[in-house]
């Protein structure tokens, strides 16, 4: 009868004996090869050859010639080279540091904290000019009526920033009462644009300017109308929020009715910071005053006719429609040709606005419209509002028509005698 060797059930078998050539005192990992390297020398030997290394003597590779030179004197410690203390340290050096005089030599030990020394470009000698007394400088200021005198240093600026001294300055440069200087002067308009782009030259501004300008000229005879009992200085001094320039607004339609004191030199370009969003009130007004007295923009020596034609881009999509409208007017009036994108931008992207529109179309007589352009067309035929895109193509089919007999007009006066 064979016998089978079983395995009892809950006892584990003998682990198997370690080989031979396994070193006494060491385990391996399960898995992890066994190392070929040889055993590292005793720690004795290492330390005695590095011992002898040490000993022997060092070879001078430094030349006589060298050696006879005069050695440079050591440089003295700098603030660079000084050790920053630990906060726990801080107090006792800090101390150390201001009990020492400043009659110690260079080769003393250098305190742990050095005061540190301002950059020598903070102090920059000054001027003469910067030198001089505020109110002497106001006063040079206002006789030269130069306008980079406050941008040449931020010292002049300091001197130089005052509301009445920007109040002044604007008296002097806007009004000028002999119409025959006022043309003479070349150099009027660049001023008067350029105190025109200024930040702090806004609505607000413009009617302080405008109410001390009525106290000292007294050239607005229907405010005594407008308030009979109470004197203008009053109404200004005791009501903060009184506009003088509220019924001006509302009547003025015209250049003539203006008041001398608020009218601009006729060549006077427009910034471009009045012709460019974001809109509100007071730049509103402030463009109404501008368009009134038909000025124009600078075309030649700037980029504002870029930014025209972007403000304009801008408003075919917003309700600003008279806004607009004035924009346009100074584009022609300045001779800007309106691109075909604005006339598409207004009626695929703006909801085809009929005042708007209807200006585009008018003024587009004097440039390059095409009038039989596919996307407007496609546009008025499959949009919903049967009614407007119907009057947009009366209003295309008039206006090439018109263009047209514009033409044949101009070239039978140039082949007549």
């Amino acid at each position: 009868m064979d016998r089978t060797l079983v395995r009892v059930r809950g006892k584990r078998k003998a682990p198997a004996s370690p080989p031979p050539d396994l070193p006494l005192g060491t385990k391996r990992r399960p898995g992890r090869p066994r190392t070929k390297r040889p055993p590292s020398p005793p720690w004795e030997d290492v330390k005695a050859s590095m011992l002898e290394q040490l000993s022997k003597p060092r070879v001078n590779l430094i030349r006589q010639s060298q050696l006879d030179k005069p050695r440079k004197s050591a440089k003295p410690p700098s603030k660079w080279s000084t050790p920053l203390p630990w906060p726990e340290e801080y107090r006792a050096s800090h101390s150390q540091s201001q009990s020492q005089t400043q009659s110690q030599s260079i080769g003393a030990e250098t305190p742990l904290i050095k005061r540190k020394k301002r950059r020598s470009s903070y102090w920059r000698r000054l001027s003469p000019l910067e030198r001089m007394p505020a109110e002497v400088l106001q006063q040079i200021f206002l006789e030269s009526m130069n306008m980079d005198l406050p941008v040449a240093s931020i010292e002049l600026l300091h001197k130089l920033n005052n509301d009445h001294i920007k109040t002044e300055f604007a008296l002097r440069v806007l009004y000028w009462p002999d119409d025959e200087e006022r043309t003479d002067r070349d150099d009027l308009p660049e001023m008067q644009s350029k105190l025109l782009s200024l930040r702090f030259f806004d609505w607000e501004f413009y009617k302080r300017y405008a109410a001390k300008a009525c106290l000292k000229f007294r050239t607005w005879p229907w405010l005594e109308e407008l308030h009979p009992d109470v004197s203008l200085e009053d109404l200004i001094q005791y009501d903060s929020d009184f506009d003088i320039l509220d019924r001006f607004n509302l009547n003025c339609e015209h250049v003539e009715e203006m008041p001398p004191f608020l009218r601009l030199h006729d060549k006077t370009p427009i910034p471009a910071k009045y012709l460019k969003g974001p809109w509100h009130d007071q730049k509103h007004m402030m463009l109404r005053f501008l368009f009134i007295q038909n000025l124009g923009i600078d075309t030649e020596s700037s980029t504002t006719s870029e930014t025209l034609i972007e403000g304009l881009m801008d408003l075919a999509k917003t309700s600003h429609v008279e806004i607009a409208q004035w924009l346009i007017c100074i584009a022609i009036a300045s001779e800007i040709t309106l691109p075909q994108k604005l006339l598409r931008r207004a009626v695929v992207d703006g909801g085809c606005d009929k005042d708007f529109v209807e200006s585009l179309l008018t003024w587009s007589l004097h440039g390059d419209t095409e009038y039989f352009d596919p996307m407007l067309w496609n546009w008025a035929e499959r949009n919903p509002d049967k009614d407007k895109g119907e009057w947009l193509l009366d209003q295309l089919k008039a206006t090439a028509t018109n263009k047209e007999q514009l033409v044949a007009e101009a070239e039978a006066q140039a082949q007549s005698p």
